[in-house]
């Protein structure tokens, strides 16, 4: 019976994994997008040894995670940049992150696809507002503005603004439509105005991730099957001789 909750247990995880690779890659072409790089937790790999395999009767091996599943890493790796000519655009060509106002607070995000409220403010594609260095919103009379590597926005009329600017350390928490929470960090990088991030989704190394898992997957669920059939089994077995006088 314990080898079937392992199995099952693994299972769980192979198919949390999976969904999450699939994931990233229907997201390459995402802007700001981060990869979810899966991880088995809480456990080491075991073994579960079964008979009656293709060669016959002679024990068969199969290593599979052991414990309560997988869970995801956003990737802080870099992402690729792609140049629009878009004034408001503005990207990281580092691991950094922009420093933004949302209804829940400050956040952080590497999708710079920014555009000039009715109000005068800078937000991006999911309505994030960006901030300065202060934590004051970004104010600006129009498009015509200019920002330097280190982020510094300047604009005919009005006092230079920093741009808030951060890495973050540690675990992160998506926020969705590309906004995260986490441990602020000291910034490392530079912005690029006119362009924007792409993913930072590693397409080989995901699609080579994606096969190893759905192996995985495959051998794990054929241990739950033979683990079943062989419960099923027993249960007959006894069943069978608790009738006999």
């Amino acid at each position: 019976m314990n080898s079937l909750f392992i199995a099952a247990s693994g299972l769980k995880a192979d198919a949390s994994a999976i969904a999450n690779l699939t994931n990233d890659l229907a997201n390459v072409d995402s802007t700001g997008f981060l990869a979810l790089l899966p991880q088995n937790i809480g456990d080491p790999a075991g073994v579960v040894e079964r008979v009656g395999g293709p060669m016959g009767n002679a024990p068969i091996s199969t290593v599979i995670p052991i414990g309560v599943g997988a869970t995801s890493v956003i990737s802080q790796s870099p992402s690729s940049l792609k140049t629009t000519g878009i004034a408001t655009d503005l990207a990281q060509t580092g691991a950094g992150y922009f420093v933004v106002q949302t209804a829940n607070g400050v956040a952080y995000t590497r999708d710079g696809r920014f555009h000039v409220t009715p109000q005068g403010y800078l937000a991006n594609a999911s309505g994030a507002l960006l901030l300065t260095a202060a934590g004051q919103l970004v104010k600006v009379n129009n498009a015509n503005f200019s920002v330097t590597p280190q982020g510094v926005l300047t604009q005919t009329g009005s006092a230079p603004q920093q741009i808030g600017l951060a890495n973050l350390a540690g675990t992160m928490t998506s926020q969705g439509q590309g906004i995260l929470t986490g441990a602020r960090a000291p910034y490392q990088g530079t912005v690029q105005q006119g362009a924007v991030n792409s993913s930072n989704v590693a397409l080989d190394t995901t699609l080579s991730s994606l096969i190893t898992w759905q192996s995985a997957y495959q051998a794990t669920a054929q241990v739950v099957t033979e683990e079943q059939t062989r419960l099923s089994t027993a249960s007959a077995l006894g069943s069978l001789q608790s009738n006999v006088p």
